[in-house]
């Protein structure tokens, strides 16, 4: 049975250290997205997102 994951921040070094830890514990990534908000209505703010799965 595989195990999975999903991490997301909006910090770029919190998301790499996480997602580091996780390929530590031999999780493989699957799928990643990057993504922001940008307008008149909000601040500025990225989303790094990852999925992960363990086998």
């Amino acid at each position: 049975m595989s195990e999975i994951t999903v991490i997301e921040a909006n910090s770029k070094k919190e998301f790499i250290d996480k997602v580091n830890l996780k390929l530590q514990q031999g999780f493989k990534i699957s799928s990643t997205n990057c993504g922001f908000v940008d307008s008149e209505q909000y601040d500025y703010c990225s989303v790094f997102q990852a999925i992960l799965i363990k086998e």
